[in-house]
Parts: structure tokens; sequence; C-alpha cells
């Protein structure tokens, strides 16, 4: 079973100016790493060594099978200048 962060709700990402809006439900919380990641035009090693972690970990958070928190998320937002919204949908 793929996991998600949280259903019926939308995620928001703005980044430079640029705002990017995905429907939670369409997406595991590993894609959604995958495309945070993405958006910093960095490869998962130099993401890793950015944010502190293995190039391991950022894979395993990728395909879904280690679980990333909050936390982790608020990090890459101030590191990166990323506004990561969650809104549940109305």
């Amino acid at each position: 079973m793929r996991s998600r962060i949280v259903y019926n709700s939308f995620v928001k990402l703005t980044i430079d100016g640029d705002i990017m809006k995905l429907n939670a439900s369409d997406y595991t919380k590993g894609e959604i790493m995958k495309i945070l990641r993405q958006w910093t035009n960095l490869t998962q090693k130099n993401f890793a060594s950015k944010m502190g972690k293995s190039k391991r970990t950022i894979e395993q958070y990728e395909a879904g099978a280690v679980n990333y928190n909050i936390e982790f998320l608020k990090k890459i937002s101030k590191e990166f200048n990323i506004e990561i919204t969650f809104s549940k949908k109305k």
C-alpha cells in the first residue's frame, strides 16, 4: 500500500515566486519528497549533503521505504526558502 501525507488535502509549494499546487491524495510521500528535491535542482547526493542526511536515506524517502517527518519538511523549507503549505480540501 502506498503511503500518503494527508487525504483530501492540497500541498502548495512556492519557490522564487513559482507556485506548484499538488493534490496530496494523488501522490505518495515519496513522490512529494522527490518533487521537492527536484525543485531544488540538486542530485540526491547533493540534496542529502545539504540536509545532513545520507544519499541512501533520501533514496529511501523518495521510494517510500522510510517516512520523513514534519520537522524534515520544515528544514527543507528553511534551507531552500520553499514555502510549504498544507490545506484541507473544502
